[in-house]
């Protein structure tokens, strides 16, 4: 039995000219905007970024790659929260309501929360390169999402930060 497709679970933004498609690992975050973005939208995501970049995974690319990708997604982000592209779709795990709330309003974004239940998420996991490690993850974001907080260097809510202090969206 093939399992339902998950349903946005947050209210989109007002004025909203972006679309932020948020969910753990395996909840079919790409495989949303393959289906609902138009031809040519922009697409900002971190694994599409890192492949363009060289990788070519499976699994998570090499740390200084990895950093490059994120970096390059912190700069589109940017031009977003500046105004110079619209109509894009944001793909970020992102757990937290807070946090994705925070980042819907800064770059005027509907938000599209997927969240299969953890039984299809581990099924999911099970078929990728690293299952263990994707189930890891996955459960990562669940505890995350159920705190309502991101965890950064122990128990205290903090965002990444780059070398120059600049506020990283993760």
């Amino acid at each position: 039995m093939e399992a339902m497709a998950p349903q946005p679970t947050e209210a989109p933004t007002m004025g909203a000219v972006n679309t932020l498609i948020c969910g753990p690992p395996c909840a079919g975050k790409t495989t949303w905007v393959a289906e609902h973005a138009p031809p040519g939208a922009t697409v900002i995501c971190y694994d599409t970024t890192a492949a363009a970049l060289g990788h070519r995974g499976p699994g998570r690319p090499p740390f200084k790659l990895g950093r490059a990708a994120e970096a390059e997604v912190q700069r589109q982000l940017a031009r977003l929260e500046r105004g110079e592209i619209t109509g894009a779709y944001v793909i970020r795990t992102m757990a937290g309501a807070c946090r994705r709330a925070d980042l819907a309003q800064r770059i005027s974004a509907a938000i599209v929360l997927l969240l299969p239940d953890r039984d299809e998420l581990m099924r999911r996991a099970a078929q990728r390169h690293d299952p263990h490690t994707t189930a890891r993850d996955i459960d990562r974001w669940l505890t995350l999402e159920a705190a309502g907080t991101y965890a950064h260097r122990g128990n205290e809510r903090a965002s990444a930060r780059d070398a120059t202090g600049q506020r990283w969206v993760l």
